[in-house]
């Protein structure tokens, strides 16, 4: 029995591959190690400088009215001008050389990921027959 195919159906799905990967970053901070052997941001230099600044200022402030009072004070008999010439010619300064950083530099890492889904694809084969006697026959695969 001799089976002629009158007609061939093919279809197909493509396979899809999705991937999504998040990278890894790192993350260095090294700002507090810079402070540290001086080196800030110029806006951490200003609020710094002017913190000290009125401090000084209130300080020497604070001295020549001590020292108006001092020259004031007649009636003690102290010679007020040159004992405080005196003691403002003579001041001992300290220097304090520090050039390694007391803090680490903040490094900070998140790590990556990579997520893979597979949709496999599909052929679908459909083929007709037809025999010699008029009978058809379908086939899939």
């Amino acid at each position: 029995m001799a089976l002629t195919p009158v007609s061939v159906t093919i279809q197909t799905a493509l396979p899809r591959l999705h991937v999504k990967t998040t990278l890894p970053s790192v993350r260095v901070d090294p700002s507090r190690a810079l402070a540290d052997i001086g080196l800030k941001p110029i806006g951490q230099i200003a609020a710094e400088s002017a913190s000290k600044a009125r401090i000084i200022g209130l300080e020497a402030i604070r001295q020549i009215a001590r020292e108006g009072d001092r020259m004031a004070r007649i009636e003690t008999g102290e010679n007020a001008v040159p004992a405080i010439a005196k003691e403002k010619g003579y001041r001992e300064k300290q220097i304090n050389i520090d050039s390694a950083p007391k803090h680490r530099v903040a490094v900070a890492v998140e790590t990556g990921n990579v997520s893979v889904q597979l949709a496999p694809g599909k052929v679908q084969v459909d083929v007709a027959f037809e025999s010699a006697k008029g009978r058809r026959l379908d086939v899939s695969v």
